[in-house]
């Protein structure tokens, strides 16, 4: 991608490529190999197909889609949600929990085998 592609930025105006623009073309090269789909190039510079390809990686990645449901149960009379969640068995706090953050240790842990996934994805390539 040239400096002139729209894609290169963001909010802010940062540059979108680098670590980022690399997971992504990672994770696509994973799901190209699994579905046998095309995958925009990496000199694409038409922002419509980015997206659509974060888009499908998104749903990949959260396919529980869980998350979308909250307006069922937190939007209704405490009593009619508590039924409501009681009939789905999901806990009181579900939905209003806040995880703990990630230390800088737990994060370098946890994403240490998706960087290995990563580079040996776009080495091989």
């Amino acid at each position: 991608m040239g400096s002139d592609c729209p894609c290169n930025r963001f909010a802010g105006g940062q540059l979108f490529f680098g670590a980022v623009l690399g997971l992504i073309i990672a994770f696509s090269a994973v799901r190209q190999e699994m579905d046998g789909e095309d995958i925009p190039e990496v000199t694409c510079c038409d922002c419509e197909e980015w997206e659509i390809e974060i888009r499908t990686i998104e749903d990949c990645v959260l396919w529980d889609a869980d998350y979308l449901d909250g307006h069922l149960y937190l939007d209704r009379p405490p009593e009619e949600s508590k039924l409501l969640r009681e009939a789905a068995r999901i806990p009181d706090e579900y939905y209003a929990a806040i995880p703990d953050d990630l230390t800088d240790e737990q994060i370098d842990k946890q994403l240490r085998p998706l960087r290995k996934l990563c580079m040996s994805i776009i080495e091989a390539s």
